[in-house]
């Protein structure tokens, strides 16, 4: 996957959004705004993911990393705080 370059200060991203689309599968949209004195830009990132069975999607969480990556992170299914409150409903 590419990364957003966030370097500069007319440099950012104004929006990430990781959406559940499918039981296991997600979308991943972004859009990155650049201004300097010549110019100015934006771009839109659109990308679709499939996710392993064992991904508990209620906890998906993202965000960028400092030098512009992607990050996602999730409980696996039987790891997670959900897990401890409602026992029963464990596989």
């Amino acid at each position: 996957m590419g990364r957003f370059d966030r370097s500069g200060p007319d440099r950012y991203v104004r929006s990430l959004c990781v959406q559940v689309i499918k039981e296991n599968r997600i979308q991943i949209r972004a859009k990155n705004y650049a201004k300097t004195n010549e110019r100015q830009s934006k771009n839109k990132f659109t990308k679709d993911y499939e996710l392993g069975e064992k991904i508990e999607t209620f906890s998906l969480q993202g965000g960028l990393s400092a030098e512009g990556k992607l990050i996602i992170s999730a409980y696996a299914k039987g790891h997670g705080p959900a897990d401890e409150e409602h026992p029963a409903t464990n596989h």
